[in-house]
């Protein structure tokens, strides 16, 4: 049985960007958040952790995100089921379908983002059962229940022969990109994205 290994982004490519509304529901002005990024990026942080840092600088007592912990931003990305952009999660099913008519074929749903990976977990696309797995940003505290206080863990791609869907903005260099807008209706976006010749899963 053959694999193929779709692997998604999530924030600007699945629905709009899950921090953005993180920070301007916890009353932090967005642009500003992220003007201030661009700046530690130029200095020379990696981007990830150029956010990250400023947004462990807003989180525990008497500031803007208080004492957020895991657990309440995976309460946080269930908040978000109604965000992603119109084809998703049909499209999931429908590529699902046209892959069926195969033999000996079969498709892996992946997310791996910059974004944080509570959220997405907390999303239907996670807890549904749409993707096969998800990885992506990971904070933590003292304490598995502690609010957060540290990176954990930072997540990248870098192999070029993945399926890998992205926004315009980020995207980075592969074999197999698929460049079509998601406000597409799903059926549209299966059959003319990316026209499949081998067949490989990464992360």
């Amino acid at each position: 049985m053959s694999v193929i290994g779709v692997i998604f982004d999530f924030d600007d490519t699945l629905l709009p960007d899950s921090t953005t509304k993180l920070l301007a529901a916890h009353g932090i002005p967005t642009q500003e958040f992220w003007d201030k990024a661009k700046g530690l990026v130029l200095s020379g942080y990696d981007p990830a952790q150029a956010w990250l840092k400023l947004l462990l600088d807003d989180i525990g007592p008497g500031k803007q995100l208080g004492e957020l912990t895991n657990r309440r931003l995976v309460e946080f990305g269930a908040q978000l089921d109604n965000d992603f952009f119109p084809g998703i999660p049909e499209l999931f099913d429908d590529l699902r379908e046209d892959v069926s008519k195969y033999r000996d074929i079969q498709i892996e749903y992946y997310i791996i983002s910059g974004g944080l990976q509570p959220i997405i977990d907390g999303t239907k696309l996670v807890r549904k059962g749409y993707v096969t797995a998800a990885y992506g940003c990971r904070l933590a505290g003292d304490t598995a229940d502690g609010y957060l206080q540290v990176c954990a863990t930072l997540r990248h791609v870098y192999r070029e022969d993945s399926i890998f869907i992205r926004d315009q903005q980020g995207a980075k260099t592969c074999r197999y990109t698929a460049k079509a807008s998601l406000s597409k209706s799903s059926r549209q976006l299966a059959r003319s994205s990316y026209t499949l010749s081998e067949y490989d899963l990464c992360w």
